[in-house]
């Protein structure tokens, strides 16, 4: 019997099931339709059958809602309201499952805590004593220490996992160039770390998805045009030269984030350098590519290579499905 998981983010609702044969998602910025989320659950899900699913979130940030309980608690009631029959478990930060009365009752356990669901497959399924996941999706990247199976990570929410390195607020979506490259650009919304992708090759295009900084399509040639924006100009004053080279210094200040935090953590003494990377999410291309080139001994293994399935990009969701199945069947 499969598991359904659900991971509930502010800006992409992701699904994977326990046996790896179903892995989607969909964009959904939950900040501009919060009423809205329980439809778009039952479209994400399709003709699936919902009678087991295993929910973790980070949604809850939105500022559409005025505290994270708050945000929390419209989570866990839209999942019900968009599946009334089912049985749902909610995975928490103290790595157990609660109940949706649980839930309701005591809900700040439930925030952010989908990093650690992944972490803690990656260190079940890791063959060495000390290790790190590594997982980018397209608002923050996740950097989650483990030893001996057992994630070993000091933060337990966003503040302190901030303050520690343990979160680096970039990825490979939705980061606004202006916080990557600060006064070398307009100080204006007018581009994104996805346009940098697109624009180097390094993302697909998506010409059916409006969701640029101006609400327009993800094609090489909108992402050229917000790109000369930042600069103050437009796609008939810069040439491409100029559009490359802050495409190429966004990546690399995106890169610089990482490694300063990496090397934070496992140069500090904090943590003991691993002897296992795992790279998941989205930027798990990217990720590979930089660790390579920053520590060019090290073993670098996808995370879809540990689970035998493709839920790279969707790993929060396999995660808690698996999780859940783990727990819950005999």
């Amino acid at each position: 019997m499969a598991w359904i998981g659900l991971d509930i983010g502010g800006a992409n609702l992701k699904l994977a099931t326990s046996d790896g044969i179903n892995s989607r998602h969909l964009p959904f910025p939950l900040w501009q339709d919060q009423h809205g989320l329980a439809e778009r659950l039952v479209t994400l899900i399709g003709s699936l059958p919902a009678k087991n699913l295993a929910v973790t979130m980070t949604g809850e940030l939105c500022d559409c809602f005025e505290s994270k309980a708050q945000g929390v608690r419209h989570i866990v009631s839209s999942v019900r309201q968009a599946f009334p029959e089912a049985n749902l478990q909610f995975w928490t930060i103290n790595q157990n499952w609660m109940n949706e009365t649980e839930a309701l009752a005591n809900p700040i356990p439930l925030a952010a805590a989908n990093w650690i669901a992944i972490g803690s497959i990656a260190a079940q399924q890791s063959s060495g004593a000390s290790g790190a996941l590594i997982d980018m999706g397209s608002t923050t990247t996740d950097i989650v220490p483990f030893n001996h199976g057992k994630v070993t990570a000091q933060g337990r929410d966003d503040s302190s996992r901030l303050a520690l390195g343990e979160l680096v607020y970039t990825g490979v979506r939705r980061t606004p160039l202006m916080a990557l490259l600060g006064s070398a650009v307009c100080a204006e919304y007018f581009a994104t770390i996805q346009d940098a992708y697109i624009w180097l090759g390094l993302a697909p295009e998506e010409p059916h998805n409006k969701t640029g900084a101006d609400g327009r399509e993800l094609t090489r040639l909108r992402s050229r045009t917000r790109l000369a924006r930042m600069m103050g100009g437009d796609d008939s004053s810069l040439p491409d030269a100029a559009i490359h080279r802050l495409a190429t210094d966004a990546l690399a200040m995106q890169g610089m984030w990482i490694s300063k935090a990496i090397g934070r953590m496992f140069t500090s003494g904090h943590y003991a350098w691993p002897e296992n990377w795992i790279v998941s999410g989205e930027g798990e291309p990217q990720l590979s590519k930089w660790l390579r080139l920053w520590h060019p001994t090290i073993e670098v293994i996808p995370f879809s290579n540990l689970i035998g399935t493709d839920n790279s990009q969707n790993a929060g969701a396999f995660a808690v499905a698996r999780l859940a199945a783990n727990t819950f069947e005999p």
